[in-house]
């Protein structure tokens, strides 16, 4: 009788037992099809996108929202008025929890072995290092290079103590003035360019943290400025007489323009934070005045105009602890095209007439993206304008500074107007 009890009693234990394994079996396999899933969601993400990304959650769609600013109807040698812009907006992904995974030593335990004289050798258990995350903490910012962007006493000086203070320029591009801009900065910090013209400076403009000029530095009050300036030049002033023209200075809360005999100065302000000092531009009085609203349509100029135009973004952002982006061929020649279609059909939009949105040109261009940014400006005469005026706009001023990896900038010039437009890429 008790053989007969025994028998079905191992029975049912079997029986237990090989359910237990295959429910084992069968959360084992749900972990790694949820595992899986998240690696396919990861891949269908539109472009290219790391590991790290995919860890982060980012964003699979973008959606963007369009600001357009009526362009100034004012004439200024220092600035026209116009930017619109369209930034990135998502949600982020609904993401599964993973369960946290049991690390399981691979290093076999040592033998153990009866005391000697000597002790046994160990083996000193395995670590493994966590893979770092990147986060969205910014980057700390490059070291500064030796020279400090003091503007004082170095107009009219000769090319040569220009190469002697700061060296070799990063770049030599074409102003709108005609003369040539020679950059300086080191991976984008103290930023500072110098116009040269018959071997000779008529021009400067820094937006570094060294910079300095009449005993002003970045950061000063806008009255601290005025109170400086105003009691050794004429200003602010709210035009500029050239031959029998007057040129109106607009946006006179985000800038100020001082002269004397010999240069015109504007101090740019960033309205963002309250009215502080943020850059300072230096054009020699000559220089000014023999210039007019807007350059003519010269393909140099424009070209030039684009490539400062991402200097300057980057060095705002790495002033902003944020690291550059990269510069985008495929991104330029959309805005080209759109720059142009602006100019030619006398339009000031992100949307054509045709109701073609800036994600439609992009996706034309087969380009694959994760976000996008788009800033666009009418009759700003040079880069610099049209970046500061971008800067003290919170919407612009988010696209230069947002999560993006590349950029692209096209400038079309015309006779009477010049239409520039800026894509920003995360991919």
């Amino acid at each position: 009788m008790k053989k007969n009890k025994i028998l079905p009693m191992i029975l049912i234990a079997v029986l237990v037992f090989g359910l237990s394994g295959w429910a084992v079996s069968f959360l084992v396999n749900q972990v790694r099809k949820n595992d899986d899933n998240t690696s396919e969601w990861s891949e269908e993400l539109p472009g290219n996108t790391t590991a790290t990304e995919t860890a982060l959650g980012f964003i699979t769609n973008s959606t963007y929202t369009e600001e357009t600013e009526n362009s100034s109807t004012s004439q200024t040698a220092v600035t026209q008025n116009s930017t619109a812009q369209t930034t990135a907006t998502s949600k982020p992904p609904q993401t599964t929890k993973k369960p946290v995974p049991t690390t399981i030593s691979t290093t076999k335990p040592p033998l153990l072995v009866t005391p000697t004289t000597k002790p046994p050798l160990t083996t000193k258990p395995t670590t493994t290092k966590p893979t770092p995350v990147t986060t969205t903490k910014a980057p700390v910012p490059p070291a500064q290079p030796a020279y400090s962007c003091k503007l004082d006493n170095l107009l009219g000086k000769p090319l040569s103590d220009i190469l002697a203070k700061f060296g070799n320029p990063i770049a030599k591009e074409k102003s709108e003035y005609g003369f040539i801009w020679y950059i300086y900065h080191k991976n984008y910090s103290n930023y500072i360019m110098v116009g040269i013209q018959n071997n000779s400076v008529v021009g400067l403009y820094s937006n570094s943290p060294t910079l300095s000029f009449e005993g002003l530095k970045l950061g000063v009050s806008k009255k601290t400025a005025r109170g400086n300036l105003s009691s050794k030049y004429t200003g602010p002033l709210t035009s500029i007489l050239k031959d029998n023209t007057e040129y109106v200075l607009a946006k006179i809360d985000q800038r100020d323009v001082f002269s004397d005999n010999e240069k015109y100065i504007t101090v740019f302000y960033d309205a963002t934070k309250g009215g502080v000092l943020t850059a300072i531009q230096i054009i020699a009085f000559a220089t000014e005045q023999g210039f007019g609203s807007l350059p003519a349509p010269n393909n140099q100029i424009s070209v030039s105009y684009e490539r400062i135009c991402f200097y300057l973004t980057n060095a705002a952002r790495v002033r902003n602890s944020l690291p550059p982006v990269r510069y985008d061929k495929k991104l330029e020649a959309v805005c080209r095209a759109h720059s142009l279609d602006m100019l030619k059909r006398n339009y000031f939009s992100h949307t054509t007439p045709e109701g073609i949105e800036p994600k439609q040109r992009i996706q034309a261009a087969g380009i694959n993206y994760r976000a996008f940014g788009e800033n666009i400006a009418k009759n700003h005469p040079g880069a610099i304008s049209s970046h500061e005026g971008y800067m003290n706009n919170t919407r612009h001023r988010a696209s230069i500074l947002g999560n993006y990896t590349h950029m692209g900038v096209g400038v079309a010039m015309g006779t009477t107007a010049l239409l520039q437009t800026q894509l920003f890429i995360r991919y």
